[in-house]
């Protein structure tokens, strides 16, 4: 903690290594919360890489749907601007589960995401599970431009069992587009094509309500 002269929590080690932009590595710590220490660990080991090729993560939980679970993220760095993760997951209740994203961010006119995960469920329902999500935007030569939204999964409700972080736990539509924008001074040429998919009313399955 950055506060001075009385910190809220701080480390404590009896003997410390660093090499400058590779790692840290401490002996004996202590953690502390104020004056009171409340963890210890034989030895401490922090990357001070800028960069990081590879990062591997592993959540462990519970849940009354699913059962024990582990989930495991395995986060990769191609470049500046692309990176990403294949996802891995084990339930006790549903079987074995995997997946993974796709980030592309050069600049405001260069950037897209795609997200794909995959189950067959044991129990519950026993059925294959899934869900495919993508956007992006690319601005191409002069004032021309290409977007494209990508949205279709299995079911309403597999946001809220099998999703890593998104705020709308049920899916109600699904919503499809993809145009080429031509933008001059004085006029704005549009070609898009667009598809809505609502739920069918029992959380299962979803129907076409427009196109175009």
């Amino acid at each position: 903690c950055n506060l001075d002269p009385k910190p809220h929590y701080h480390f404590h080690a009896s003997r410390l290594k660093v090499a400058p932009k590779r790692h840290l590595l401490a002996y004996n710590v202590v953690f502390y919360l104020g004056r009171v220490p409340v963890l210890y660990t034989p030895f401490l080991y922090k990357s001070l890489k800028p960069k990081h090729f590879l990062r591997f993560k592993l959540q462990p939980g519970y849940d009354r749907r699913n059962g024990g679970f582990v989930k495991s993220t395995l986060l990769t760095e191609h470049g500046p601007f692309l990176y990403s993760k294949l996802f891995i997951d084990y339930y006790t209740g549903q079987g074995l589960g995997g997946g993974g994203e796709l980030h592309r961010r050069k600049d405001v006119d260069s950037r897209g995401a795609l997200f794909g995960y995959r189950i067959k469920e044991n129990q519950s329902t026993k059925r294959e599970r899934w869900a495919v999500l993508g956007d992006g935007y690319q601005a191409l030569l002069g004032s021309a431009a290409f977007q494209a939204r990508l949205q279709i999964q299995s079911d309403p409700t597999f946001n809220n069992d099998y999703a890593r972080s998104n705020a709308f736990r049920v899916t109600p539509e699904l919503v499809n587009g993809a145009a080429l924008v031509y933008r001059l001074p004085s006029l704005t040429a549009r070609l898009s094509a667009s598809r809505v998919d609502v739920d069918a009313g029992n959380r299962v399955t979803f129907i076409k309500r427009e196109e175009s």
